[in-house]
């Protein structure tokens, strides 16, 4: 993509530093030769009830989303010709923006994911909330080829291309983490972690014969509700940042049991454990067969089958050449396919490609 600065800048707004000039994403913007601006900010996501974020979470984001989108849309010149968005929130209140003021800027929706509601009258409330937003926005980015077919289906009335990146990531100071846990020589137990579509439960039953230690890293108490924290299984709370990645790095191997094969969950920490050379276990879905090989680069169970998932848990603790040429070919595929930079070159490919057929649609 090598546009000309007047004609073409893509505006960022990532909300987890104040400063991500140094970071990957920056980094490859500036080696593709992007115009581009960042609008960083710092808004505080994390809740632990539902309460926490409608009423805490949501609140910061509005606000920011109003913000920056005026900022970045409204005021500042050249106007961009894309704005890329982390959340629904940005997502509808940017796209809000661009259809009330006629804007010609792309609005690009990055890691597209419904969770499903389980009462009738909020997956239609979900549904005419991101009916809206997907009438709204141009591009919503899937992880998973499935999942963007299930949306394509799902709203047959969507203005926006439903298009597919697989998921792209940096563990930061990863050496660091590495040789932090090598010499403090902690005996490795087998770590999960996340909070979205999880299945504890059976993961907990599966450990509770074998000679081995569980890590369970979840914050919210919804996904750990009614475990029994005893013998050899310990729940992690408050663990973010750093500490989350030194409990990962430390791991014997990395186990991601999921509840439901309807949604995409479980990819960040698949590749976070990646990165890190881990071996990973996870549950077989429509979305982590297009991240994983079985046998190859991780292994694959089924939904709440205690018995094969103890079996798999069982045959990474006592294979170590198998647990190793796994976490090798794992490394191996982050790094071919889901690094950031790899992440960064097919999004703005796509929003090239998009860019262009809109200017020479409206050409015709």
């Amino acid at each position: 993509m090598n546009p000309r600065p007047s004609e073409a800048v893509l505006h960022f707004f990532p909300h987890f530093a104040e400063d991500v000039s140094q970071y990957p994403f920056a980094i490859e913007l500036r080696r593709l030769g992007v115009p581009h601006r960042l609008f960083p900010y710092v808004v505080n996501r994390r809740y632990q009830t539902n309460f926490g974020l409608l009423f805490s979470v949501y609140p910061r984001l509005i606000w920011s989303a109003l913000r920056y989108g005026v900022l970045s849309m409204v005021l500042t010149r050249p106007r961009p010709s894309a704005v890329i968005v982390g959340t629904e929130v940005e997502a509808l209140i940017f796209g809000l923006i661009r259809a009330l003021l006629r804007l010609r800027t792309l609005v690009v929706f990055e890691t597209l994911i419904v969770s499903i509601r389980t009462s009738p009258l909020a997956r239609t409330l979900v549904r005419a909330y991101f009916g809206l937003i997907f009438r709204l926005i141009d591009i919503g980015i899937c992880h998973s080829a499935a999942e963007a077919e299930h949306f394509r289906t799902a709203y047959p009335q969507a203005r926006c291309r439903f298009v597919v990146i697989p998921f792209g990531t940096t563990v930061h100071n990863r050496e660091v983490a590495l040789a932090e846990c090598q010499a403090a020589s902690r005996e490795g137990a087998v770590v999960t972690a996340g909070r979205s579509q999880r299945d504890y439960r059976t993961l907990a039953e599966a450990v509770a014969p074998l000679p081995c230690r569980l890590r369970i890293i979840c914050d919210p108490p919804g996904p750990v509700a009614g475990l029994d924290a005893s013998g050899n299984v310990e729940i992690i709370r408050n663990c973010f940042d750093w500490n989350y990645i030194k409990e990962l790095a430390s791991a014997l191997f990395v186990v991601i049991p999921l509840s439901s094969d309807d949604i995409s969950a479980g990819q960040m920490v698949l590749l976070q454990a990646r990165a890190l050379g881990k071996a990973v276990i996870i549950s077989r879905t429509r979305t982590t067969l297009e991240y994983a090989v079985d046998g190859e680069d991780a292994l694959l169970v089924p939904l709440h089958d205690v018995d094969t998932l103890r079996a798999a848990i069982r045959r990474l603790l006592e294979d170590t050449p198998l647990r190793d040429r796994i976490a090798l070919a794992s490394l191996r595929r982050f790094e071919r396919e889901h690094s950031t930079e790899a992440y960064m070159q097919a999004l703005v490919r796509i929003i090239s490609d998009h860019a262009s057929g809109s200017a020479a649609a409206a050409a015709s």
